[in-house]
């Protein structure tokens, strides 16, 4: 391929961002988005400069992955696991991520996440699972080359990690 190389040490690394909540995106306060990011970050020893962060999220939630990883591309697509697939395409051509990365990390439990990454380990490209573990497939984490176990940040944040309701109010943003 043209204008591509192997860099061993580079990792692709695919984050399904409202699956890392462990909650409801819509319930989840900003203090929880961001402590999903940099907890998921950081249990998976991300890299900046040296990494690709590719972040999937709804259409509703864009402006707010994007704010919290500037440097990141962002992926989107509308419906029932829509995040997930805009991902699972990121990882479709296997030929140009064997040849750009050496590695793959699926920051995510869904089990839409199997199948690409079977086609990555047959291709011989390792690939990671970092998820929650009540919320994990275990046929993705069963094939995985490793598994990284996340926190909720609802352990760490108490009820800062949600908004509530507000009795005859909408949705309000409680204090963190």
């Amino acid at each position: 391929m043209k204008g591509t190389h192997r860099d061993a040490g580079r990792r692709l690394v695919v984050v399904d961002l409202e699956n890392l909540l462990g909650c409801a995106p819509e319930l989840a306060s900003d203090a929880c988005w961001a402590l999903a990011l940099t907890r998921t970050l950081e249990a998976v020893d991300f890299r900046a400069g040296r990494d690709q962060l590719v972040i999937g999220v709804g259409p509703d939630w864009v402006f707010t992955a994007a704010d919290l990883a500037p440097g990141a591309r962002v992926v989107t697509r509308p419906g029932e696991s829509g995040a997930d697939l805009a991902l699972c395409a990121c990882l479709e051509d296997v030929d140009l991520v064997a040849a750009r990365y050496g590695s793959v990390v699926i920051a995510s439990g869904d089990h839409e996440f199997v199948r690409p990454m079977l086609r990555l380990l047959g291709a011989g490209v390792p690939a990671v699972v970092a998820a929650l573990p009540l919320s994990a497939s275990t046929e993705l984490t069963y094939y995985a080359s490793d598994t990284v176990w996340l926190e909720r940040p609802a352990r760490t944040l108490g009820e800062a990690a949600r908004i509530g309701t507000a009795a005859g109010m909408g949705t309000v943003a409680l204090a963190a």
